[in-house]
């Protein structure tokens, strides 16, 4: 591989690893959101506990949680194209 190829490899390599920061940024702000509607929704008094808001609130956890997980599948896919780029020679 020429050095133009490597230099332009080594670049996207760089952009993948500034990209996966920036989305480890956006899973922790995920966290942090879901953390916060949970305790609200623990927070609400018993006899809201079978009102619309309530599930409202329990669903929007649900989808905050799955959310921060597929941010997991979507670092580790990062991560794979980097092992695999970091591979070329």
């Amino acid at each position: 591989m020429n050095k133009s190829r490597r230099d332009a490899l080594k670049a996207a390599i760089n952009k993948l690893e500034s990209a996966k920061s920036d989305l480890e940024d956006v899973k922790d702000t995920i966290d942090d959101i879901k953390d916060d509607e949970e305790s609200a929704r623990d927070g609400l008094e018993e006899h809201f506990s079978e009102t619309d808001r309530y599930y409202t609130m329990d669903n929007n956890v649900s989808c905050l949680e799955d959310a921060y997980y597929s941010m997991d599948d979507v670092l580790s896919g990062i991560d794979e194209v980097i092992a695999e780029l970091e591979k070329v020679e």
